[in-house]
């Protein structure tokens, strides 16, 4: 299998709602604007975790498989 990555992926306030068993917590919102800030194909910086990424060839992958970055 081989990704391409697109673009970062910008958060917005659904990360800081309660999920399950997790508590509310705004700081995980507020942790990616001080720290993680990217521009967003031009567009403005948005506080980002992660990224989209186009497969670029089929494969399978399952957990303990090794990863590497090109």
């Amino acid at each position: 299998m081989r990704l391409s990555v697109s673009i970062p992926d910008p958060r917005c306030v659904i990360t800081t709602l309660a999920q399950e068993d997790l508590p509310k917590d705004t700081e995980v919102l507020s942790t990616l604007v001080r720290n993680n800030r990217l521009d967003i194909a031009g567009a403005g910086r948005y506080p980002c975790a992660g990224v989209y990424a186009v497969a670029k060839s089929a494969g399978t992958m399952q957990a303990g498989d090794a990863v590497s970055l090109v």
